[in-house]
């Protein structure tokens, strides 16, 4: 019998135990920014990371078939996802940088900002909590 849906952890904060790997790919319990975000730049959500996955799954019934999904578990044991690219490459653009002074104690805020190039739709991403 053929699976029509797999996912595997791409890559991740550090190496998980088996548990954290089953628990990290189960969305079910986790909660998706979009639907906590409210589409303004001034009501952000702060959130501490302490652990992140990056998930890439591959779903046959899908519009497209392997996609990666983006997991922040907070320091109050939280899971947040988001597929948004935009989100991603702000996120791991703070965590290096951070990693390179040795600082895994921050907070960040994610918030949505309107596109430029599509009007009324808007974008999830984040910064650095100062």
């Amino acid at each position: 019998m053929e699976k029509n849906y797999n996912v595997k952890i791409y890559e991740s904060s550090r190496e998980f135990n088996a548990r954290e790997r089953i628990a990290m790919k189960d969305l079910t319990n986790a909660i998706k920014f979009d639907s906590v975000i409210a589409d303004d730049h001034d009501k952000p959500i702060v959130i501490k990371p302490v652990d992140w996955a990056v998930l890439e799954i591959h779903n046959s019934k899908a519009e497209k078939d392997m996609y990666f999904v983006y997991v922040i578990i907070n320091s109050e044991g939280n899971k947040y996802y988001t597929s948004s690219a935009a989100f991603w490459n702000s996120f791991i653009e703070i965590v290096d940088e951070m990693a390179a002074e040795n600082d895994n104690d921050f907070s960040i805020e994610v918030y949505k900002c309107e596109s430029k190039n599509y009007k009324g739709k808007y974008f999830i991403t984040c910064g650095i909590v100062l």
